[in-house]
């Protein structure tokens, strides 16, 4: 079992052999796992579950890795992503870097070396929200007053997600 067992991972690849043997290698290590032949049957599982990992295929037919990257961004900005690819260009991995992906693996790739880019994926996940409740918590303590309190609560929120606004009921 892996530091990140019970992680919620969705593989996308329109290759059936290889999401099987991906399938197969992470329930091995503990993670939950759901997968995907295309992009549009990936957003489709992201629009009904929180996803901490996605390992995509960059080459797809229709829809390919990096506009799906994009929308993954987008919709799910928590979501840390894994880029596959067996025709890696630097140019593909400079914009896959910069649509947010956390990194980009050659295929064939030794299972090692992606179950250890996932790992730290996942970290890196992990980080980033401590970093966010570290922050909140720092401006609770910088203020006694509830109103700038629960503002702030709300800026980070909306943050995390990436959402252009947000709102707090309190009951």
């Amino acid at each position: 079992m892996t530091p990140s067992a019970g992680s919620a991972v969705l593989i996308v690849d329109d290759e059936p052999g290889m999401r099987k043997m991906l399938e197969f290698t992470l329930r091995q290590q503990g993670w939950e796992v759901a997968s995907a032949a295309d992009g549009p049957k990936a957003l489709e599982l992201l629009g009904r579950r929180i996803f901490q990992l996605m390992l995509s295929d960059v080459n797809m037919p229709g829809m390919d890795g990096l506009s799906l990257l994009e929308t993954v961004k987008t919709r799910s900005p928590q979501t840390e992503v894994v880029l596959m690819t067996g025709f890696g260009t630097v140019a593909t991995a400079v914009s896959a870097m910069r649509l947010g992906a956390y990194d980009f693996v050659l295929k064939p790739f030794d299972i090692d070396l992606l179950l250890r880019t996932a790992e730290k994926a996942l970290e890196h996940r992990k980080l980033k929200t401590t970093l966010s409740i570290y922050i909140a918590a720092q401006a609770i303590h910088k203020t006694v007053e509830l109103d700038e309190v629960l503002k702030r609560i709300v800026e980070i929120g909306a943050g995390l997600i990436r959402a252009d606004d947000a709102s707090l009921l309190v009951l």
